[in-house]
């Protein structure tokens, strides 16, 4: 939906894929750029990049001379009008509105900006950007011809093949602005695979900074901004012949707080994040602490051993960023080994600060420990690594977006070919 910036105005905001009911009600296939009246505005629009929801992410912003606002003050509302047309003439529209009736006088000493979010698939677009005056039915209209580029050497180039062309972002707050549960388009990941393949994802979620003064601190709502999308993209693998098991972990408070085998339900995984208050841990959890470690050892263990068809593959996706333990913590690694059926993966998200990417970049990635590619970031202490060692994970320090494409790439097509 439109966002308002400042928050000046009381606003109505509404979206739609195809079309917006507002167009109907205004003459806006009627309006020229001759025609325009003189409003003072700034149309724009920005490519973002690839996002961790794994999809090309534009922004439409508007800027508007606050003083147009305090002029029209009580003539009805203002209206900000997006189109885009793909090349087969389908459009899809959003709109934002602001009574001018609530318009106060200091708008004036500043521009007012008004954002829109969408995704948008590779191709030729021509959109229009207008805003409307109701009560004077003054417009300005401007023009474009939107070029948007595929992923030059796309490692998943078939992931985008069943998507809209557009797809508006809603706003809202986080945790729903990280996870975009309204979002509709779902990515093509497929396995191919012979033999039945059981994956099971584990997250780890725990609410918890690094300590102060520790290179590369990251605030709970950081790493969740980094993971849910991550988590959601994961959940879209789809073996050919197979099943897929997901599990959040509070090492915290030694919890696993969501789990299923039948995809995400969103409702469902937002309680459980609820009750997992990153700001709040309880002095129960506290005692805990030295025991974090061992929770997360026998929850792998419990996993890899209760494989549910001993002739199948089984993945062990675990995604996490880096986590150092309290001082004195038992950090004894699992004691078992993957077998030949089993595949372990280890996304790793490093503390360095997160960008949207513009496009792929090197990957990282190792098996085992030690061979560290040059010109990686340095990594946090990370004790999930040592525990997970005998287990000979894959292991992919993750940055951006476009690692995470690659990394996925790799884990489909292992899993693909030890199942083949």
């Amino acid at each position: 939906m439109l966002r308002l910036l400042p928050a000046i105005f009381a606003a109505a905001t509404a979206y739609a894929q195809i079309s917006d009911p507002v167009f109907s009600r205004v003459p806006f296939d009627q309006w020229t750029e001759a025609g325009q009246s003189h409003l003072r505005w700034h149309p724009e629009i920005a490519a973002l990049g690839l996002t961790d929801h794994q999809r090309l992410l534009y922004r439409i912003q508007v800027k508007v001379d606050g003083a147009e606002m305090v002029k029209r003050r009580g003539k009805g509302r203002f209206l900000v009008l997006v189109e885009f047309r793909d090349s087969q003439g389908r459009t899809f529209q959003a709109h934002g509105a602001i009574s001018l009736r609530d318009v106060k006088d200091e708008a004036s000493r500043a521009d007012l900006q008004f954002q829109q979010n969408a995704f948008l698939m590779p191709g030729e677009y021509r959109v229009a950007l207008a805003v409307y005056v109701t009560g004077t039915r003054e417009y300005a209209l401007a023009r474009r011809t939107l070029h948007v580029d595929p992923l030059p050497h796309d490692p998943l180039a078939g992931a985008w093949r069943d998507l809209p062309p557009v797809e508006f972002v809603p706003g809202g707050d986080p945790p729903d602005a990280y996870f975009l549960p309204t979002i509709q388009g779902k990515l093509n990941l497929p396995i191919e695979t012979r033999r039945r393949v059981e994956i099971d994802l584990m997250v780890n979620a725990t609410p918890s900074e690094e300590p102060a003064g520790r290179r590369g601190t990251r605030s709970p709502g950081q790493m969740l901004g980094m993971l849910l999308p991550s988590m959601k993209t994961l959940a879209q693998l789809r073996p050919e012949n197979g099943s897929m098991n997901i599990a959040m972990l509070d090492l915290a408070r030694q919890k696993v707080t969501f789990q299923s085998s039948a995809g995400l339900d969103w409702e469902e995984l937002k309680n459980a994040l609820a009750e997992t208050n990153p700001h709040m841990i309880d002095v129960g959890s506290l005692e805990k602490q030295k025991g974090d470690a061992q929770f997360f050892v026998k929850e792998i263990a419990r996993r890899l051993e209760e494989s549910r068809d001993a002739e199948a593959i089984h993945a062990l996706i675990v995604l996490s960023a880096p986590m150092a333990f309290i001082h004195g913590e038992d950090l004894h690694p699992i004691e078992i080994s993957a077998d030949r059926n089993c595949k372990v993966f280890y996304l790793r998200y490093s503390p360095s600060a997160r960008r949207v990417a513009p496009g792929p970049a090197p990957m990282m990635a190792r098996r085992g420990p030690g061979n560290v590619p040059l010109g990686a970031p340095p990594v946090a202490d990370d004790s999930l690594e040592r525990t997970l060692k005998p287990l000979n994970p894959r292991l992919f320090d993750v940055t951006t977006p476009a690692e995470f494409r690659k990394a996925l790439a790799v884990m489909i097509e292992e899993i693909g070919r030890a199942a083949r």
